[in-house]
């Protein structure tokens, strides 16, 4: 009876806290910020206008690294300022401080810059705040994107994390007629490479542009493997001894010992007494090996 009785009146409590109007609740009141913030939040933009002043900009460098946290949303306003400069001054404290908070605005300044300065250390900012599991999600949706520029920053941007999700992207634009844009492909192909890489390197390594060859070199030494090895030994007859510098130093760590007499060779016959230096420190150190 007791035990019924305190049932019957939890009910009626029940009833009466659901048919009771609710209170009013007042609408909270906005603090106005204090002047001490006020006077920190003008010094904070103070300096980053200061950023693209030659004179001023180490100053106000150090000054903003070591506010730390406290000028990221300032920093993150700047970041999309017109001036080239001042969004590079930017992103790159960015990454000095690393604040999370940050991840999402280089992410767009990733996707949506056309400075390549800018996109760059970007990337770098954001490899110094976050990791691949955060990061990689974010630029995976620019390969989905309309626009084919966000789609190349996207893919440059996946690399740099080690992802071969915009592998096929990298592989096309080795042909590109824009010379930096060669340049980001075949230097990913360093990074981030599968079926198909080497031959998409074939027109790099067959192109006018020693600069195009010279990179080309390099990523076939990342690559590694026979075919690899034959290309570069190739690449020892390059007419531009930067060419045949690089092939010699790279195949000093990708080559074996039958490498070694076209190295000894070269150090002995080639005009550029750099590259006779690097293909003779190449075969000695293949020879050195266990």
């Amino acid at each position: 009876m007791i035990r019924a009785a305190a049932l019957i009146l939890a009910a009626g409590l029940v009833w009466s806290c659901q048919t009771r109007p609710a209170a009013s609740v007042p609408e909270p009141v906005p603090v106005p910020p204090s002047a001490a913030e006020v006077s920190f939040d003008s010094r904070v933009q103070e300096l980053v206008t200061l950023l693209p002043v030659a004179e001023s900009r180490e100053e106000a460098r150090i000054e903003i690294a070591a506010l730390g946290s406290a000028a990221v949303p300032a920093l993150i306003r700047a970041s999309a300022d017109p001036d080239p400069h001042q969004r590079w001054e930017t992103v790159n404290l960015l990454g000095l401080i690393a604040d999370p908070s940050a991840i999402d605005p280089l992410v767009e300044r990733v996707l949506g810059e056309e400075n390549a300065h800018v996109r760059w250390r970007a990337l770098w900012a954001l490899a110094r705040t976050t990791d691949a599991a955060v990061v990689v999600p974010k630029l995976l949706l620019g390969l989905s994107s309309e626009d084919r520029n966000v789609r190349w920053r996207a893919a440059i941007g996946l690399s740099m994390f080690e992802s071969d999700a915009g592998l096929q992207i990298i592989h096309e634009a080795i042909r590109d007629p824009d010379p930096f844009r060669r340049w980001e492909a075949i230097n990913a192909l360093g990074r981030v490479h599968g079926a198909g890489s080497i031959e998409a390197l074939l027109p790099a390594l067959r192109s006018p542009s020693a600069r195009d060859r010279n990179e080309a070199v390099l990523s076939l030494g990342q690559i590694g493997g026979e075919r690899a090895v034959e290309l570069l030994l190739a690449a020892l007859e390059d007419e531009a001894s930067g060419v045949r510098w690089r092939a010699a130093m790279v195949l000093g760590k990708a080559g074996g010992s039958e490498v070694v007499p076209r190295l000894r060779a070269l150090a002995e016959a080639d005009p550029d007494p750099q590259v006779k230096e690097q293909a003779s420190r190449a075969a000695d150190r293949i020879e050195a090996r266990p």
